[in-house]
């Protein structure tokens, strides 16, 4: 599948949409004014590249989903976009899953395995630049017993990031506002990991995050768990224990396409 050179104005839902789908290239396009203006759902092998996203409710979305026929999201890269200034009120129909979204998302990562986010500008996005949630942290219960709800084997690599976070709202935003009030770090992380995959009380790296080299991007684990439960959380602002080692995910090859 690819998506190329497209502009995409005013959706109630997604302006480039791909869903329950493999081998994709979504490339060179602009999506404005959306609630959301790029997704990638439920799909296996993506390269999203080249584009600009501004001025949606949230910029580009790599997502899993329950109660699809397709269970995985998984090998999507994110690469040499700009994804700038996407805070745009949610103007979506009540009750679709994209109505809870928050305005001030750049790059949201949720429930989604295998993802390389490299080379891209991200700037100015309200509640959070980039964003690294379960898909329990949306508080929508979970009927389908083979959903996953966890990001495993995340790569964030050589990124610029600057503004963003000064305006943080949803429930994110509210875990953000009580830690940082209007400053609120470039890449937030609501700490949820598969407990039956912890090996000698941590997560293999197989299964982690890395983020590297992303200039002085700021970063929070917000271990928003906790916090929904009344708990005390565990913030982490540190970066040592997000250096896993990942290979960078292959091209998407589309035949007859350059």
């Amino acid at each position: 599948m690819l998506i190329e050179g497209c502009t995409a104005i005013g959706a109630s839902d997604t302006g480039i949409y791909v869903g329950q789908s493999e081998n994709i290239i979504v490339r060179n396009n602009v999506a404005k004014m959306n609630v959301t203006g790029i997704e990638v759902e439920n799909s296996i092998g993506a390269d999203v590249y080249g584009n600009l996203s501004t001025d949606n409710t949230g910029g580009v979305l790599v997502f899993k989903l329950p109660n699809l026929p397709k269970k995985e999201s998984r090998q999507c890269r994110v690469f040499d976009n700009r994804i700038i200034a996407n805070n745009r009120e949610n103007f979506a129909k009540p009750g679709t899953l994209v109505s809870g979204l928050p305005p001030g998302g750049g790059l949201i990562l949720m429930a989604t395995d295998e993802v390389e986010v490299f080379g891209n500008e991200i700037a100015d996005n309200d509640t959070a630049n980039l964003a690294i949630i379960g898909f329990r942290s949306i508080r929508r219960k979970v009927k389908d017993k083979d959903f996953d709800p966890y990001c495993e084997a995340i790569h964030i690599h050589d990124n610029t990031f600057s503004g963003g976070g000064t305006n943080p709202v949803g429930d994110l935003g509210k875990a953000i506002k009580a830690i940082f009030g209007r400053n609120g770090p470039d890449i937030v992380y609501d700490g949820s990991f598969d407990p039956k995959k912890v090996v000698d009380g941590r997560l293999p790296d197989e299964y982690g995050i890395s983020i590297r080299n992303n200039g002085d991007a700021s970063f929070v684990n917000l271990d928003l768990a906790a916090m929904m439960a009344g708990e005390k959380p565990n913030v982490v602002m540190d970066l040592a224990d997000y250096q896993a080692h990942f290979d960078p995910l292959p091209e998407i090859r589309i035949e007859g396409v350059r």
